[in-house]
């Protein structure tokens, strides 16, 4: 925003989806429901079409019996993008992923931005927020299947019960959809312009130059995250 352009600069997501690790839904919040908003449970199967994705930071700790959760700026590439980790009482962290992981409970989170069919059958932006036990079963897929932009992807349901220690939690289950129509594919190239916009004016307005990610022969993730071969296991 400046004094000759003063437009408000919106996210175009219309749902922002995210997984529960502890009961195995995939939830959306609305604030039109109940007096203060709730969480939509989203039936499965749930498939979009990956338009763009980003690297953000989430998580949050206790402070005197209360939680205070964090968020932070969205990047292409921790490595060269530094992050700006922030609680409702101001920054908790500045700096690069690799140096700020798992300080005063910041975790790694991808920013997934989707297009799918709304209720009205309406192709729509989104954002899937993945992080904890989600995160992991998103790079076990990416690792399976390198071109996430070929196709749709479909959430199944969830996984079998996993443990760690006395937890149980579930990680969501993805599965590649290849019968994707010219018209929704070309809808879906029409949004994800839409979207760059958006992106384009976010990065300048957060002073980071966006950074492209050369192909090198290994799978785009082991970029956005430095610790992608690690297990993320913590539900969430």
């Amino acid at each position: 925003m400046s004094r000759s352009n003063q437009t408000e600069l919106i996210n175009p997501a219309q749902r922002f989806f995210s997984w529960k690790g502890g009961d195995g839904e995939l939830v959306y919040f609305d604030k039109e429901r109940g007096e203060k908003g709730e969480n939509v449970i989203v039936p499965f199967p749930f498939r979009f079409l990956v338009l763009d994705v980003l690297t953000g930071a989430t998580g949050g700790k206790e402070v005197n019996g209360q939680y205070h959760g964090y968020w932070s700026n969205a990047v292409r590439n921790t490595k060269h993008q530094q992050l700006v980790v922030k609680a409702k009482d101001g920054v908790v962290a500045r700096g690069f992923y690799e140096d700020i992981k798992g300080r005063d409970g910041i975790k790694f989170q991808q920013l997934v931005y989707i297009a799918f069919y709304d209720d009205e059958k309406n192709l729509q932006i989104g954002c899937l927020k993945l992080h904890g036990a989600a995160v992991s079963a998103w790079f076990e897929y990416r690792k399976a299947h390198r071109n996430i932009y070929d196709g749709a992807i479909t959430v199944t349901g969830r996984s079998e019960e996993k443990k760690k220690g006395k937890t149980v939690y579930y990680e969501p289950v993805f599965a590649p959809f290849t019968n994707v129509s010219d018209e929704t594919d070309a809808s879906a190239k029409e949004l994800d312009v839409h979207l760059q916009e958006y992106l384009t004016a976010y990065f300048a307005q957060t002073g980071i130059e966006e950074v492209e990610q050369a192909y090198t022969g290994e799978p785009s993730y082991l970029d956005d995250d430095p610790d992608a071969e690690e297990k993320w296991s913590a539900p969430d």
